[in-house]
């Protein structure tokens, strides 16, 4: 039996997906026979031993995964004209408190809204580019709040933000 690839080559990863299938298993969610899962079984440890994945006596090899220290630089100013037109762009960590964001952001700027829907914000840029951190529709006082908002016009405002606040609080 021989699996015919079209175009690319079939990814290591589901090959390990199916070895770690037992044939019975893999009879029933492919609705094979026990004969053709076993055969199946046997050439994707045929092709795990020949890529280099797998021992030939059942053993996958992992390979052990480098970490990485990335040094990110970023402008943070707090305050300067309110942005306009924003959108929710993410979510601070969850558990993130008021206390929190006051030590590393002061106080905030702007209180309750006009129309009642945040009741606490703070605003600027980092980067250059332009964030607001805010309370939708929460139900509890600012100050005992844990689910923060963030605003602005590009994703990565968000990932800085959220990097220089775990990196701010962890400092202060």
């Amino acid at each position: 039996m021989e699996i015919k690839k079209r175009g690319d080559e079939i990814p290591k990863e589901l090959y390990e997906k199916v070895w770690s299938l037992q044939p019975d298993m893999l009879a029933h969610r492919l609705d094979l026979t026990i004969s053709a899962a076993v055969r199946i079984h046997a050439l994707v440890k045929r092709e795990l031993v020949n890529a280099g994945i797998m021992t030939p006596d059942n053993v996958l090899i992992r390979r052990k995964e480098a970490k990485m220290k990335v040094t990110l630089e970023a402008d943070v100013q707090v305050g300067g004209n309110r942005p306009r037109g924003t959108g929710c762009i993410g979510y601070m960590p969850e558990g993130t408190r008021y206390e929190d964001l006051v030590r590393v952001f002061g106080k905030p700027l702007a209180g309750l809204s006009p129309d009642g829907k945040v009741k606490a914000e703070w605003y600027g840029r980092i980067s250059g580019l332009e964030f607001t951190i805010y309370d939708y529709k929460s139900s509890l006082e600012p100050e005992r709040n844990t689910d923060w908002h963030i605003g602005g016009r590009n994703q990565l405002a968000a990932v800085l933000l959220i990097a220089y606040f775990k990196t701010a609080d962890i400092a202060v």
